[in-house]
C-alpha cells in the first residue's frame, strides 16, 4: 500500500469516525427528546385518567343519591297506597252499612206494602159485597114494582 492510499484510509477512518459521533450525538439528542416527549404523554395520559375517574366517581355517586331517591320515592308511594287502601276500606265499610240499612229499610216497606194491600184488599171485598147486597136490594125493590 502506498503512503498515499494509507493517507486516505486514515482520513476516511477519521472521517467515518466523526459521522459516526455526529450520528451518536444526534441519536442520543433524538432519544432524549422522544424520553421527554413519552414523559409529557405519560403525565398527560395520567392527568386524563385522574379525571375520568374523577368524573366516574362523581357519575357513581349520582348513581347512588338516585337509587336511595328511588328508595325514598318508593317508600312514600308505600305509604300513601296504604293510606288510600285504608280509605277504601272506610268508604266501602260505610256503602256496605247504608246498603244494609237500604235493604233492611226496603224489606220493611215491602212487609208494610204487604199488610196494607191485604188490609186495602179485604176492605174493597167487604166493599164489593155491601154494594152488591144493595144493588140487590134495590134491584128487589124494583122488580116488585
Amino acid at each position: 500500500m502506498t503512503a498515499e492510499t494509507r493517507r486516505q484510509f486514515v482520513e476516511m477512518r477519521a472521517e467515518s469516525q466523526q459521522q459516526f459521533v455526529e450520528m451518536r450525538a444526534e441519536s442520543q439528542q433524538q432519544f432524549a427528546e422522544t424520553r421527554q416527549r413519552f414523559a409529557e404523554m405519560r403525565a398527560e395520559t395520567q392527568q386524563q385518567f385522574s379525571e375520568v375517574r374523577a368524573e366516574v366517581a362523581e357519575v357513581r355517586q349520582q348513581v347512588v343519591d338516585t337509587q336511595q331517591r328511588v328508595v325514598d320515592v318508593r317508600y312514600q308511594f308505600d305509604i300513601l297506597a296504604e293510606h288510600v287502601d285504608d280509605k277504601i276500606d272506610v268508604v266501602r265499610e260505610v256503602l256496605v252499612g247504608r246498603i244494609d240499612s237500604m235493604n233492611a229499610k226496603i224489606h220493611d216497606l215491602a212487609i208494610d206494602m204487604t199488610s196494607e194491600f191485604a188490609d186495602v184488599r179485604s176492605m174493597l171485598t167487604y166493599s164489593h159485597r155491601d154494594l152488591d147486597r144493595r144493588v140487590r136490594v134495590l134491584e128487589g125493590d124494583v122488580s116488585k114494582r
